[in-house]
């Protein structure tokens, strides 16, 4: 896609978001009143069908836990932002968690995983649509861009704890980190002084890897399949509820990630 093209869908997708944040809050506010899903559990699997469809312009990722009798569902959503990074402000979207407890019944909404930089956006409208002719523009939006985030909750998740570790026993001031995509991968970085979220800074898309990034995605991608439905994907909100899980599953993501070392290589990516 011609780069002033993908700009121009770039500003339609922030303001897109932002004009629909109100009318999401809202719609979620009615559903939660309307359902009673607080009083009776027999109400609770159609107000999870109802969220699904509050969110679904923004929706990353959902997940269901808990037991029968005191089931929980996270959400990983994408909001609008502006934040101060490296000495300069750049537009952005940012990933909330959101908690939601049967019993005891509350809500908690964290921001939490990543920030995805006015210039990757760019990029992913640029780059993935740059090698097809079988898409209408008038289909293009914001879906688009939550559609290649769907590793995110995951990946972000296991580098803020990688960077943790890096930053407790070495001296680094920073750590590149990458996740993958359907159409790449993203790339960001973590420095010492903001742990807190993966600051996405570009996207590269499949047909711009190198033969050694397109074997770490493969790789990264067989990892994200068995860890679909770990507590991963909510860390941190999950911890609270479920910390035995948490470090468990800490330890089982790190052993599983066998190319760490390469994966945080100066060379790479």
């Amino acid at each position: 896609m011609d780069s002033s093209l993908a700009k121009g869908f770039k500003r339609q997708a922030f303001q897109q978001l932002e004009n629909e944040l109100d009318t999401i809050i809202s719609n979620w506010i009615k559903v939660s009143k309307a359902s009673k899903v607080t009083k009776n559990i027999s109400h609770w699997n159609r107000y999870l069908e109802k969220l699904s469809s509050v969110f679904k312009k923004n929706l990353i990722l959902k997940q269901l836990g808990g037991t029968t009798r005191k089931p929980y569902v996270a959400l990983s959503v994408l909001t609008a932002g502006e934040r101060n990074y490296n000495q300069w402000q750049e537009k952005c979207f940012s990933s909330s968690q959101i908690l939601i407890n049967f019993d005891p019944w509350y809500l908690e909404v964290l921001p939490a995983g990543f920030n995805l930089s006015e210039h990757t956006i760019h990029r992913i409208f640029q780059r993935v649509f740059d090698n097809s002719n079988n898409y209408n523009l008038k289909d293009i939006g914001l879906r688009e861009v939550v559609n290649e985030l769907i590793f995110c909750p995951l990946w972000s998740s296991y580098w803020m704890q990688e960077a943790i570790k890096r930053f407790h026993f070495s001296d680094a001031e920073f750590i590149k980190p990458v996740i993958p995509t359907p159409s790449g991968l993203l790339l960001g970085e973590i420095n010492r002084n903001h742990t807190g979220k993966v600051e996405i800074r570009t996207f590269v898309s499949d047909n711009l890897l190198s033969t050694r990034q397109a074997e770490l995605k493969r790789q990264m991608l067989e990892v994200d399949s068995i860890f679909k439905e770990s507590s991963l994907n909510f860390f941190p909100i999950l911890s609270p509820l479920d910390f035995k899980s948490i470090e468990t599953e800490s330890l089982r993501m790190s052993k599983a990630v066998t190319f760490a070392d390469e994966l945080l290589s100066s060379s790479f990516p």
